[in-house]
């Protein structure tokens, strides 16, 4: 699982992996930096449903 490539496929373009074995990340959404862990694909569409990308233009 690629959780940087998943992260931008739901439009998060603008996240960093910290520590690949532990899946720590942070990402950058319209309410501001946020850390999380990922472990699946799942996990990341469960977390997208309440999170949004930050909007840049």
């Amino acid at each position: 699982m690629d959780i940087l490539q998943k992260l931008s496929d739901l439009g998060f373009t603008n996240a960093a992996m910290l520590n690949e074995a532990s899946g720590l990340t942070r990402i950058r959404t319209l309410k501001g930096w946020v850390y999380e862990r990922f472990t699946s694909e799942n996990q990341i569409e469960t977390w997208d449903n309440r999170n949004k990308p930050e909007v840049t233009e």
